[in-house]
Formats: C-alpha cells, structure tokens, sequence
C-alpha cells in the first residue's frame, strides 16, 4: 500500500516539473519519494533526467538530481564503474555541444 500511495505522488511530481522544471521542491520531493519505494526504476529516472536536460541542459537542479540517481542507482562496483563511464560520456556529450555549460562542467 505504501508503494501504490507513494507511487501515485509521481505523476503529480511530472506535471509540476512540466510548469516549473527548476522547482528544487519538486525535485527534491521526488527524490524523497523514491527513497521510500521498496524497488524504485532508477533507469526510469535517468531517462527522465535525460529528456528535461534535452530540454534545458543548464537545469542544475535536474543536474543535481540525476547526481542523486546514480548514486543510489549502482550499488554493485561493477556496475557502478559503468554508469560512471556512462555517465562522463553524457556530460561531455553536453558540454561538446556547449562549451559554457556550466552545470554539466560542475557535474563531473
């Protein structure tokens, strides 16, 4: 029951950011909430990361939260060094594409 309830505070987190994608509440709301979800989808929220950066690559919050993701994201050294791997390749994919990209800089 937790689970259904905190899972339906989810698309309401979506349609917020729609309004306002630097909202660090809503941000921050989200990540609390899949903190408390027995088996959250990580990867979900990586593409989620993925499209609103597609949208504002300079959105730090969102650079903030995607920080958060892979961090709870990859618990195994293995896996982790292949997000982490990935995950450069992502930020200097943003700041190839924008050298002033200050938030993808400060991600790495």
């Amino acid at each position: 029951l937790k689970d259904e309830v905190l899972r339906e505070d989810l698309p309401l987190t979506l349609a917020c950011l729609r309004v306002n994608p630097k909202s660090y509440a809503v941000w921050h709301h989200r990540q609390w909430i899949m903190l408390q979800l027995s088996e959250p989808d990580w990867s979900h929220e990586l593409q989620l990361c993925k499209q609103a950066l597609s949208l504002d690559e300079r959105n730090f919050h969102c650079w903030d939260y995607r920080r958060f993701v892979v961090k709870q994201a990859s618990t195994d050294v293995d896996q982790r060094s292949k997000l982490l791997g990935e995950e450069l390749a992502f930020s200097t994919g943003k700041i190839t594409k924008n050298f002033s990209n200050y938030s993808a800089w400060h991600y790495r």
